[in-house]
């Protein structure tokens, strides 16, 4: 894998025509992606973005979309300063299992934010400003086994019986102080 430090954005081509399975890019103080910061990376499993400082999860989604790289299976952006999770996916993410967001700000999830991740396994949300938990939100999920939504302030659950949440075997609400 590629490990950096002391970077506070990714310019365009900084990672290009690569052939590598993991790149870690924790610790640093990234803000902003660029849309081509990972230009023709070949194999790409795992992308570490944990403990910088971006705020809008749309330059990854962008980036990563606009490069053309369609093999991600897990992302990691633990303890970033993401607010809102309100663009849609696209299908690059469609082999992303393992989605980790703990420790941001999100406060509001669209209900069609996760739908093109078919194949998603994992999805942490722990440690977050979230309001509102609809389960619709994860409908089109089919595959996700671990939902985590521990240590959120919940105002609202909402859960429509017309919909199946069966293959979620780990739901966590620990802590989430449910008004």
């Amino acid at each position: 894998g590629i490990i950096n430090k002391n970077f506070s954005r990714l310019n365009d081509n900084i990672y290009s025509d690569l052939d590598v399975f993991s790149i870690d890019l924790q610790n640093n103080e990234i803000e902003f992606l660029s849309n081509f910061s990972f230009s023709n990376i070949i194999n790409l499993g795992e992308l570490n973005l944990n403990k910088n400082r971006i705020k809008n999860i749309n330059y990854i989604i962008w980036s990563i979309t606009l490069s053309n790289i369609n093999t991600i299976s897990s992302l990691f952006l633990q303890n970033n300063e993401i607010e809102e999770i309100n663009e849609d996916f696209t299908d690059t993410f469609s082999h992303l299992e393992y989605f980790d967001l703990i420790g941001n700000k999100i406060s509001k999830i669209t209900n069609f934010s996760f739908n093109s991740l078919k194949n998603l396994v994992f999805l942490h949300l722990d440690f977050n400003r979230l309001k509102n938990f609809d389960f619709i939100q994860f409908s089109k999920l089919k595959n996700l086994n671990s939902l985590s939504a521990e240590n959120n302030v919940l105002n609202l659950i909402k859960y429509e019986s017309d919909f199946e949440l069966n293959s979620i075997i780990n739901l966590n609400l620990k802590n989430s102080n449910i008004n």
